[in-house]
């Protein structure tokens, strides 16, 4: 344990801000979870999807810009700044990198298994490779995340080696200005030499539980690492007409049932 925490960094983002910043961040952090927009099932149907494929293609690269960033909740503002560090600004990776890779995924997870607003993962080196190569074709997916009366569309749309996550709901209102309530961050650091990258992923407390921030992540990967399901994003994102909602949620589910 002593080894972990001296392989991990302490401060960043978090440790800069002002006492009146961090009242206000908590103030955020605590809204209820049924204060987030809810899109449930049977208002999202597939003849939905090219509606919403006309107008992300006509606004610009959204969420996350920066002049947006501005007027976003300070739990929102975070996130977005939490996902624009670099590996070495979270670990001291010198010390990690002389770890066997078995040892650095154990660190690496065990670090982020105590944060409520940040959870860790993975990737191998082929994972890596199939999935930035075809983030660049098809950057944007929809998904499902299942809760009690039903289930709530997130989108998400990668920019380089982040992705962005809002309400589905939250854009159709807001456009260029929803709010990012997950920013995923892909660390390539590692690939050359342990043949492995490292991702965390950011979320808003209130919006999201660990456990749906970390099935968000596994769903996300899934969908562009497997050629089956990438099929159906190249649906939403080439021909979104012939993309149906429904049988991407059953298929995506398949994965689930043992």
């Amino acid at each position: 344990r002593h080894l972990m925490l001296a392989m991990i960094r302490h401060g960043g983002v978090g440790a800069m801000k002002s006492a009146g910043m961090k009242m206000m961040g908590n103030m955020a952090m605590r809204r209820s979870l049924h204060s987030c927009p809810r899109l449930l099932a049977p208002s999202l149907s597939s003849s939905s999807s090219p509606l919403l494929l006309k107008r992300l293609e006509l606004s610009p690269p959204a969420p996350w810009r920066r002049d947006a960033v501005r007027r976003f909740s300070r739990s929102s503002v975070d996130i977005v700044q939490s996902s624009r560090r670099a590996l070495n600004d979270i670990v001291k990776l010198d010390m990690m990198m002389q770890e066997n890779s078995g040892r650095i995924i154990e660190v690496w997870m065990q670090y982020h298994s105590t944060k409520k607003d940040a959870a860790a993962s993975v990737l191998s080196r082929p994972e890596y490779d199939t999935l930035t190569f075809r983030i660049k074709k098809c950057p944007i997916v929809i998904l499902p995340v299942h809760r009690p009366e039903g289930y709530q569309a997130f989108l998400v749309k990668f920019d380089e080696l982040r992705a962005f996550v809002t309400t589905l709901e939250e854009y159709k209102e807001k456009g260029e200005n929803a709010e990012p309530v997950l920013a995923w961050s892909l660390h390539p650091d590692m690939l050359e030499e342990k043949g492995m990258a490292l991702a965390r992923a950011d979320f808003v407390a209130s919006c999201l539980t660990k456990d749906e921030a970390n099935k968000l992540i596994a769903d996300l990967t899934y969908c562009y690492v497997d050629s089956k399901m990438f099929k159906e994003v190249m649906k939403l994102n080439q021909n979104p007409t012939e993309f149906d909602w429904n049988d991407f949620v059953q298929k995506l589910g398949q994965r689930h049932t043992p």
